[in-house]
């Protein structure tokens, strides 16, 4: 499910980092604002995970597991950014993800090394 959230005070959408269904990389999860990061909290508290590349797409795990649709990550899209302690890589659909090479993601040029992480110059 796609969600935000709203002031009850003004009824206006409370700030988040990018507009909903951006996709550009302002959208990831790791790039929460603190109202993204405070919809994540209650969303997570009611049972449900985050899309890493998506702050405002919530899914409900328990419901994917009951279908056996093993093939989904619990929490992940299946292509976009991810992050570790060694930096950001780019995984496809297919689960795969970009070595040596230089690709146009986002229409940016991006460059990843052989271990698959992207090259910051």
């Amino acid at each position: 499910m796609d969600l935000t959230l709203v002031s009850t005070a003004s009824e206006e959408e409370l700030e988040m980092q990018s507009d909903m269904h951006d996709l550009s990389w302002y959208s990831i999860s790791a790039r929460n604002n603190e109202n993204a990061d405070l919809l994540a909290f209650y969303m997570k508290g009611a049972g449900y995970n985050g899309l890493s590349s998506e702050w405002w797409h919530f899914q409900d795990d328990e419901t994917r597991d009951q279908l056996q649709l093993g093939y989904l990550e619990a929490g992940v899209s299946p292509e976009g950014w991810k992050k570790d302690e060694l930096g950001w890589k780019y995984r496809l659909a297919d689960g795969s993800y970009y070595y040596v090479v230089t690709v146009m993601i986002e229409k940016k040029e991006c460059t990843f090394n052989e271990a698959g992480y992207l090259v910051v110059e």
